[in-house]
Order: structure tokens, then sequence, then C-alpha cells
């Protein structure tokens, strides 16, 4: 596969910023997440598209899905985040874990020989969003306020559920049976999970692929000081500043509010 020369920059610089990780992962068995009560479980989804983007120098992938079963979701947007940097919530390998981990799931063959190499990963997406692949998941949502509901990917239907899936919803291919695409991802949550389940706002530009600020009422994490450890905040409504790139944080466990935070200071969850 060709790759394009946005592509090739990403790829260039997380060879440089995975220190080897992707090449000890891609053997290890995918970790399945999610048995959490109070979700949905047994879902089936579909995978409809991928975007990756950059903020501050470190890249981000969000794999996009929308709801096949159970009906009363049917046709419901969600996403599912990965944040291949190192963080307070863990190192670099165990990120690239969880994103390969997660394309095992959805069927791909990590530890081919092909997958020495990243490039392969893009060929590995493509075909994934061409096919619209089925998939299992699970849903969970914390307890926390502001928390939002979060999809742990569980794998493919057997080759019987694929069957009876292809007969009720259409092949891959086919291209029905989910809404059309924006080209821009949806809001997330702290990091391998998914949207909050409704109206979502896109967290990058088309343009360019760069991340257009934090949404009223994202949960992320913040460190008031070098001392503490991370928090749990909330964006304040009406409190995004584009031009200084600012907002305010709300604690999610006392309401304390942390005002003027600069975006580079929000941390992702792994």
């Amino acid at each position: 596969m060709g790759l394009t020369p946005e592509q090739m920059a990403i790829v260039k610089k997380m060879k440089t910023q995975s220190k080897g990780a992707h090449k000890k992962v891609r053997h290890e068995e995918p970790v399945v997440g999610g048995q959490l009560p109070g979700g949905i479980t047994g879902a089936i989804g579909r995978f409809v598209d991928y975007k990756f983007t950059e903020k501050d120098g470190k890249i981000a992938v969000s794999f996009s899905g929308v709801v096949v079963t159970p009906e009363e979701h049917s046709g419901h947007r969600f996403q599912v985040m990965h944040f291949l940097s190192e963080s307070p919530y863990g190192s670099i390998e165990e990120a690239y874990q969880k994103f390969y981990g997660d394309l095992q799931l959805l069927g791909v063959d990590t530890k081919d020989d092909d997958h020495e190499d990243l490039e392969q990963i893009f060929a590995d997406l493509e075909v994934l969003k061409t096919e619209r692949r089925f998939f299992k998941f699970n849903t969970w949502n914390s307890t926390k306020q502001g928390a939002r509901t979060r999809v742990f990917i569980q794998g493919i239907p057997d080759d019987e559920e694929l069957a009876e899936l292809d007969a009720q919803y259409g092949s891959g291919d086919a291209g029905a049976s989910a809404p059309e695409d924006s080209g821009e991802p949806e809001t997330d949550d702290e990091g391998d999970g998914s949207d909050d389940g409704g109206d979502d706002t896109a967290e990058a530009e088309d343009s360019g692929g760069e991340w257009s600020g934090p949404e009223p009422g994202e949960v992320w994490g913040y460190k008031p000081n070098s001392k503490s450890g991370v928090i749990d905040c909330t964006v304040v409504d009406g409190s995004v500043d584009t031009g200084n790139q600012t907002c305010t944080l709300a604690r999610n466990d006392n309401g304390k509010e942390y005002k003027n935070v600069a975006w580079d200071k929000l941390i992702g969850e792994e």
C-alpha cells in the first residue's frame, strides 16, 4: 500500500516515539476488557472509519463504529480512542499493547511478518473501513460525575453469526446500514473507550488532522502542581478559549475549579 506524505510523517514519528514497542506487542495475545456491570454486553457494531490526529507532537488514533445491535441503539455512532504516548496512566509499550490488542480483536493478524513495519497498519485499517467489519463490543460507564460511556471491543463474530449478520444487514462492502460518515472523529473519553452516547462533537478538524480543543463536558486528567496526582476534571461549559487555548476545569470529586488551564496540560487516560 502506498502511503500519503501525511501518513508517512505519522509513521516516522510513531517509529521514533514507540521505541520499538509495536514490534514487542504485536505477538502478544489481546486483552479483552469490558465485562463490567451496568452496561451493554454482547452488542454488535461495524467499523466505519479511523483517523490519526496529533497534539503537541503526540499521536492518537480513533476508531469510529456504528451500533448494529441491540436494536434500540441501532445507528448510534461511537468511538474507541488510543493515545499512543507515555502518560501518567501507563508506558508507551502499554499504550501500543492496547492499540495492537484492539487491532487483533478486530481480526487483524499483527503477528505476521508484514507487521514488522508500522506502515502495514494503514492497510489494515483501510480493509476494516472498506469491509465495514462487524465486531462485538461491551459498554461501561463509571459512577464518577461527568464520566462517559466507554466501549470495549470483544472480538469478531464467529462464522455462523457473520453469515446471519450479512444476510440481515448486508456484507461490509455493500455500504448500507450505517449513517454517512462526516470524516470527523467524535468526542471520546479518557483513552481506550468511546463517546458519551449522543450528540458528539468533532475532536479534530479534517484539514491537517490537528486537534481543535476540548469540548464542554469532556473529562480530562489534570495535575494542579508537580506534587499532586492526576485528578479527573470536567471541562466547564462556556470556558473554552480557542484564542488562548485555555479552559476552566471542575474537579469531579468536589467541584473545585481551575481557571485558564492550558490545553497542553490536559491529560488523556491510556
